[in-house]
């Protein structure tokens, strides 16, 4: 599956498509990382994401420019 720049409209790259094994196991890892979050107490968890959002607020101009180049 091709990845394309929608302001370029060009190739960004392609993903090869999951068979039912690989998704499977996507799913696996992915679950073990959410177990793994539910450990970290409330208050760290909040500290993270209260720390991601004011990264995203600072960073927003230059997030923007990424991903649309």
């Amino acid at each position: 599956m091709d990845i394309i720049n929608p302001a370029t409209e060009a190739i960004i790259t392609t993903l090869e498509e999951d068979t039912a094994t690989s998704a499977t196991e996507k799913y696996e890892k992915v679950r073990e990382g959410q177990r793994a979050w539910q450990k970290v107490p409330l208050p760290e968890r909040v500290a993270a994401l209260t720390k991601f959002s004011e990264l995203l607020s600072t960073e927003a101009d230059e997030l923007a420019k990424i991903l649309s180049s």
